[in-house]
């Protein structure tokens, strides 16, 4: 990582003015990789305000180059030395960062708990599939418990990790270096604790160093993308001891979730984008939290690159080769009449005549929302189309659902079940 430190800065300096690189640049130090977070830390609080706020870009295309392709996402900090010298905390994953949603608020609650009253339930386990924030939150139980106990040895490691050192100490003739190493930490934090099993020996060594932990009443949480009963090689006392606490799982989140999840991170980059396009991107299709990330990285980019607004044309052509063929299809006015009928239950022909009946008119309301979000036609088209009504009339309906849309979770849900039904008409 020094090398791509080093290679960086001579990036950086082909990239910006003399200026530039001097007032900015030269002050920055090169923390650590934590994840996929590429941390530096800033001289000042203003150099970490200026260099997040107006050279994320440079440095996320920098990073990529002198990466050989690895995504790395640069991360500016300031006065978090401390923090960061808890072995391998993310500083990005605190509870103020997860986004809470229904599929992960069980998890949420527990782990806040943990980190208020460590040993409160002990072991507690996160398991669900990959990039839903199992290690968001474990890294976010680590830090609390540090604010609140400055003093507290806290050890984040994975089981490949774990792993790897034990082979290492054994090799070495360390084995007791590598015991007093784990066996005295007031909290292990243990990222995919299902990659052990079938590993006789780092199984014999973990069962003891859990031992060690429990019976001394310090904390110990797991993640993994199974529950410890769905796993065929793992011991059957590892598995009675990771269920005899608390697990919870997390799931992949929902639509109203997807959305504020990629708010969030806008807000965190101090990025504005249009609600219809971070709609669209959440929609693509049911991801994780790291795929969400990545479809919004792209379009950032690709407007970056290009100059243009980010619109939901754009996300299409930056994705085209992300979104599903039901997706990418051509979305038309008539698709789309055809699902709102279906799920409102009302007749094409009253949809798109002059019938002002209740049911009908919010219909069609949603369908000339989504015809102004999904296809390319202009409000005066999509007037035409739905009882030859005037532009205001169709930018009032839309107004008017968007405003639902992003009150009203429902409301939320019954769009995504119509896109949902577009989609599979395709098929």
């Amino acid at each position: 990582m020094d090398r791509i430190w080093d290679d960086l800065l001579i990036h950086l300096r082909s990239n910006l003015s003399l200026f530039e690189y001097d007032t900015w640049i030269k002050g920055l130090k090169f923390k650590g990789v934590y994840g996929d977070d590429f941390v530096m830390i800033a001289p000042s609080p203003q150099a970490q305000q200026h260099l997040q706020n107006n050279h994320t870009m440079i440095f996320t295309n920098g990073l990529l180059k002198v990466s050989g392709g690895k995504k790395l996402n640069p991360v500016f900090i300031f006065g978090a030395e401390n923090e960061l010298d808890t072995p391998n905390l993310n500083p990005r994953y605190t509870f103020d960062t997860f986004v809470v949603g229904s599929n992960n608020n069980l998890a949420f609650a527990a782990a806040k708990a943990i980190a208020e009253d460590p040993t409160k339930y002990n072991p507690f386990l996160i398991y669900g599939g990959p990039g839903l924030g199992k290690t968001h939150l474990m890294h976010a139980i680590g830090h609390r418990i540090k604010e609140n106990n400055p003093s507290a040895r806290i050890l984040y490691v994975t089981s490949e990790e774990f792993t790897t050192e034990l082979i290492r100490a054994i090799q070495n003739r360390q084995n007791e270096s590598f015991r007093n190493r784990y066996r005295h930490v007031d909290v292990l934090l243990v990222d995919d604790i299902q990659f052990i099993a079938g590993k006789t020996s780092t199984q014999e060594e973990f069962f003891h160093t859990f031992e060690a932990l429990y019976k001394a009443n310090k904390q110990i949480v797991m993640t993994s993308d199974l529950h410890p009963q769905h796993m065929s090689t793992l011991e059957e006392r590892l598995k009675s001891r990771f269920i005899a606490g608390l697990s919870y799982d997390v799931q992949l989140p929902n639509l109203e979730t997807r959305v504020a999840i990629l708010k969030s991170k806008l807000e965190a980059d101090h990025v504005q984008m249009d609600d219809e396009a971070v709609f669209f991107i959440a929609n693509i299709r049911d991801g994780n939290v790291r795929e969400l990330e990545g479809y919004l990285t792209r379009v950032l980019s690709y407007s970056q690159l290009t100059g243009e607004p980010i619109t939901t044309k754009l996300c299409e052509i930056a994705l085209h080769d992300i979104i599903p063929k039901e997706v990418s299809r051509e979305i038309t006015i008539e698709s789309i009449s055809e699902a709102v009928c279906m799920y409102y239950g009302v007749r094409m022909e009253d949809l798109v005549s002059n019938r002002r009946s209740q049911n009908i008119a919010f219909a069609r309301m949603v369908a000339m929302y989504l015809c102004h979000t999904y296809t390319d036609k202009s409000l005066k088209q999509i007037g035409h189309y739905y009882g030859g009504r005037d532009h205001t009339t169709v930018m009032h309906g839309r107004d008017r659902i968007s405003t639902m849309a992003k009150e009203d979770p429902s409301m939320r849900s019954a769009i995504e079940d119509i896109i949902k039904s577009i989609r599979r008409s395709a098929n």
